[in-house]
C-alpha cells in the first residue's frame, strides 16, 4: 500500500505590522513637532505683548507753571502784619526777622514837605537792603516824581510794562524793566531797576511796586532788594563810578536774564519770594 505522504499545509505568512508602525511614529511626531512648534511660538508672542503691556512707557515729565495755589502754599505759614497808618496788611516769612515801623515829619528848616511813613522789615535802620513798604502823603514834595514813575492810574506807563531793559536814557540813571501785575486789587507794574543812591554813595537794584493809598498817604511803594545782582554791579561802581560803561553793561545783562527767567537760582528765588509777598498785600480800609 502506497504510503501515503501527507503533509499539512503551511499556513500564509501575514505581512509585518512594523513599517506601518514606524510610519505612524514618524507622522505623529511631525504633527506633535510642528503643533509644539507653533504653540510655542504663540505663547512666545503672548509673553512678549504681555511684558510690553506691562512695561510703562517713558512719559517726559511736565513743567509745571506756579499757580495761585502754588503761591498760597507758600505764603501759608507766614505772619501776618497790619499797618493802620498805611491802611494794609500783608504777610511776610519769619526769616525776614522784625517788623520797624516809624513816621517822619520835616523839620523846620528842611525843605522837603509832607510826611512819609516807613515799614522795614529785619532791621531798624530803614536801609536799602530791607524788604520795606513806604508810604506818602500827597504833599510830600519827592511824591510827584515817584508817581510819575510807578503811578497805578498812568496807563501810558502801564502800556510800557515788559519793556526790555536798556542803557538809561539822557538825564536818567536808572537801567531796568516793568512788568504788569495785580497788587490789592489794583493793576499796577513790578519796576526792576538799578538806580543810582543820593549823593553818588552806591547803587540800588531793587523790584518796587507803587500803590494807591486809601489813608493820607496817598501813594505806597513796596521794595526789595535784589541782593544777589546788587552785590556784583557794585564791585564795578566801586572799581569805575555809575556811568562806567561796563557797569551799564552789565547791569543790562542781568536784568535781561532777570526777565528772561535765566538768572543765578538765588536771585531768582528771591524775585520769586517777593512776588509771592505782594499777592499777600490787602487794603484795610
Amino acid at each position: 500500500m502506497a504510503e501515503i505522504e501527507m503533509q499539512m499545509e503551511k499556513p500564509a505568512k501575514k505581512p509585518s505590522m512594523a513599517p506601518q508602525i514606524i510610519l505612524y511614529v514618524v507622522l505623529a511626531a511631525i504633527v506633535f513637532g510642528v503643533g509644539g512648534y507653533y504653540l510655542g511660538t504663540r505663547q512666545s508672542k503672548d509673553t512678549t505683548a504681555a511684558t510690553a503691556s506691562a512695561t510703562p512707557t517713558a512719559v517726559a515729565p511736565k513743567t509745571l507753571t506756579p499757580t495761585a495755589s502754588a503761591t498760597a502754599n507758600i505764603t501759608a505759614s507766614w505772619k501776618t502784619y497790619t499797618s493802620e497808618e498805611l491802611g494794609v496788611s500783608f504777610k511776610y516769612p519769619e526769616a525776614w526777622g522784625k517788623i520797624f515801623a516809624r513816621g517822619w515829619e520835616p523839620t523846620a528848616n528842611d525843605p522837603t514837605k509832607g510826611k512819609s511813613f516807613s515799614i522795614s522789615i529785619g532791621s531798624e535802620e530803614y536801609g536799602l537792603s530791607n524788604p520795606r513798604v513806604t508810604g506818602f502823603t500827597a504833599d510830600y514834595s519827592p511824591f510827584e516824581a515817584i508817581a510819575n514813575e510807578y503811578y497805578v492810574g498812568n496807563q501810558a506807563n502801564l502800556d510800557q510794562a515788559e519793556t526790555n531793559p536798556a542803557l538809561p536814557s539822557e538825564g536818567s540813571s536808572s537801567i531796568g524793566f516793568k512788568v504788569k501785575n495785580t497788587v490789592a486789587g489794583q493793576k499796577t507794574m513790578i519796576n526792576n531797576s538799578m538806580e543810582g543812591v543820593p549823593e553818588g554813595s552806591g547803587i540800588s537794584v531793587a523790584s518796587k511796586v507803587f500803590l494807591n493809598g486809601k489813608t493820607e498817604y496817598k501813594g505806597i511803594v513796596v521794595a526789595m532788594t535784589l541782593k544777589g545782582i546788587q552785590d556784583r554791579l557794585s564791585k564795578l561802581y566801586d572799581a569805575g563810578g555809575s556811568m562806567e560803561p561796563q557797569l551799564n553793561s552789565e547791569a543790562v545783562s542781568e536784568l535781561t536774564k532777570l526777565k528772561d527767567g535765566a538768572a543765578d537760582s538765588s536771585t531768582m528765588a528771591s524775585y520769586d519770594e517777593y512776588k509771592a509777598w505782594l499777592s499777600t498785600f490787602q487794603f484795610t480800609k
